[in-house]
Formats: structure tokens, C-alpha cells, sequence
């Protein structure tokens, strides 16, 4: 009886750890570093979505960033104040990490002008 009970939770355990595998394959891992084009340095705060959706990421302190995707042909854009949008094409396979690195430019045209006076 006991072997039995053994057994049932051996496999039990067994098929949610597959069935869990089967699920997590249909998408992939996106990863990589947005850096300012001129410089080099990296932008921690920067924003990395796929288009037209609300799914996406922020770059941490070292402008690093990592973002779940389904399978398939994706794009993806970033966005930081004060600079260019970056936007790139990426096929996602399942269970796969793909790195993609985005250097963007900074967007003069969209800083407004700051005039700060004392009285």
C-alpha cells in the first residue's frame, strides 16, 4: 500500500513537471543591453515591448533586459527620454534565449526647452 502511494505521487510529480516543460515551449527568452549609440554607456529605465502591445520590460541599472516572447517573428521596439525610437525584427524559437542589443540615438527634436528662473 505504501509502495503504491509512493509510486502515484512519483508519477503525479513526473507528469506536472512534463506537462509544465510541454507549456514553456512555446515561447522564448529575449535578452540583451541597450546602450547610447554615441557614448556606449548603458540606459538603466529603458523601455523594450513588443509592438503594439503592452508587453514588455525595463532595462535594470546596467541597461540589461529580459523579456518573455512567444514563438515566432516579433518586433520589438525601445523607447528613453530624450532619445530615437529603436525598432528591430527577432524570430523567437521555443525554449531558445535570443540576444539583441539595441544602441539608440539621442532625438534632439524631442527635448523641449527648460527655462528655470528665481524670483
Amino acid at each position: 500500500m505504501k509502495l503504491t502511494s509512493v509510486l502515484g505521487t512519483f508519477f503525479f510529480t513526473t507528469f506536472l513537471f512534463l506537462a509544465n516543460e510541454v507549456l514553456a515551449q512555446k515561447g522564448g527568452t529575449l535578452k540583451g543591453v541597450i546602450t547610447d549609440k554615441q557614448t556606449g554607456e548603458t540606459l538603466p529605465g529603458a523601455t523594450i515591448s513588443k509592438k503594439g502591445t503592452t508587453q514588455g520590460a525595463v532595462t535594470d541599472t546596467y541597461g540589461n533586459y529580459t523579456l518573455y516572447l512567444p514563438a515566432g517573428l516579433q518586433i520589438v521596439e525601445v523607447r528613453y527620454l530624450g532619445y530615437g525610437l529603436g525598432e528591430k525584427e527577432v524570430k523567437i524559437e521555443s525554449g531558445k534565449v535570443v540576444e539583441l542589443n539595441f544602441q539608440l540615438e539621442l532625438d534632439i527634436s524631442t527635448m523641449a526647452e527648460i527655462v528655470v528662473t528665481a524670483q
